[in-house]
């Protein structure tokens, strides 16, 4: 993990492909596993994709699967700079705190110029306040109840 003072540690087993077909830069912050998974599949339909997270095991386990990631504090603005968030099309606010995720999305739209900025919500509670500042959202917990529902019948 690194400090919010120090240089955040951009690790790839690979560079990330130089443009992609779909014409979209997408940076993945936080989320783990979900975050990897996304990143992944974004790779694999021809996104220039990265994750950014400070978890050891998600950064090594991203970094040997070949999927480019920037080791370092999601809610720092040294760590989103390093990420290229100024470059993205898309960012994606995956982490499983609402509140860092409140703080990416902002940072991504005010301070680095991403217009498109989809958030991952973890509390139902909040979807309707990040739905008024005009964020896309993913409720983590709406979701699972409607696939868990689903496989019921």
């Amino acid at each position: 993990m690194t400090s919010s003072t120090s240089t955040p540690d951009i690790r790839r087993s690979s560079d990330p492909p130089s443009g992609s077909e779909h014409g979209r830069t997408v940076s993945v912050v936080g989320g783990g596993h979900v975050g990897r998974s996304l990143v992944e599949r974004l790779l694999a339909d021809g996104a220039d994709a990265r994750l950014v997270d400070d978890t050891p095991k998600v950064v090594a386990a991203a970094a040997a699967a070949g999927v480019p990631v920037v080791d370092g504090d999601p809610t720092d603005p040294s760590t989103l700079d390093a990420a290229g968030l100024a470059d993205a099309d898309t960012v994606v606010a995956a982490t499983t705190s609402d509140r860092a995720n409140l703080l990416v999305a902002q940072l991504a739209r005010a301070r680095f110029g991403v217009s498109a900025v989809v958030v991952r919500v973890n509390d139902p509670d909040h979807v309707e306040t990040f739905e008024s500042l005009d964020y896309e959202t993913v409720c983590v917990t709406e979701n699972v109840g409607t696939a868990l529902a689903s496989r019921l019948r």
